[in-house]
C-alpha cells in the first residue's frame, strides 16, 4: 500500500511538474489591464494557439496567482472543457473581460475597436 502511495503521489507531482499553465496580465490602454489563462504543457512546442472568449457578459474572474485558479465543472462550455482542447501542438488562451469592465461586457464595447 505504501509503495502504491508513493506512485501515485510521484505521478500527481509529473503531471504538476509537466504543465506550464500561466496567468497573463497585459496592459492594454490607459489604467486598463487584460488578463487571460494560458494553458499549455511544459515540454511542448504548441503550433498554435486556440483564444476562447467566454460568451455572455465575459467574465471568468481570473486571479493574479495561478495557484488561486478554481474554474469549477458549471459555467461557459468554453472554459469548462479547456482541457480537451489542449494537446502538444495547441496551447489554449482563455481571456477574461478587461479590467476596467470587471462587471461584465456589452456587446458594442466586445466587439468594438476599443476592446480590440
Amino acid at each position: 500500500m505504501k509503495i502504491l502511495k508513493i506512485a501515485i503521489a510521484g505521478a500527481l507531482l509529473a503531471s504538476a511538474v509537466a504543465r506550464a499553465d500561466q496567468i497573463v496580465t497585459l496592459k492594454t490602454r490607459a489604467d486598463t489591464t487584460q488578463t487571460y489563462l494560458l494553458l499549455a504543457d511544459a515540454d511542448s512546442k504548441p503550433q498554435a494557439v486556440a483564444v476562447m472568449f467566454p460568451g455572455g457578459q465575459g467574465q471568468v474572474r481570473l486571479p493574479a496567482d495561478i495557484s488561486q485558479l478554481k474554474l469549477g465543472p458549471r459555467g461557459n462550455f468554453l472554459v469548462r472543457t479547456r482541457e480537451q482542447f489542449r494537446d502538444r501542438e495547441l496551447a489554449v488562451a482563455i481571456v477574461d473581460s478587461p479590467s476596467d469592465r470587471q462587471s461584465g461586457m456589452e456587446d458594442p464595447f466586445a466587439i468594438g475597436r476599443e476592446h480590440a
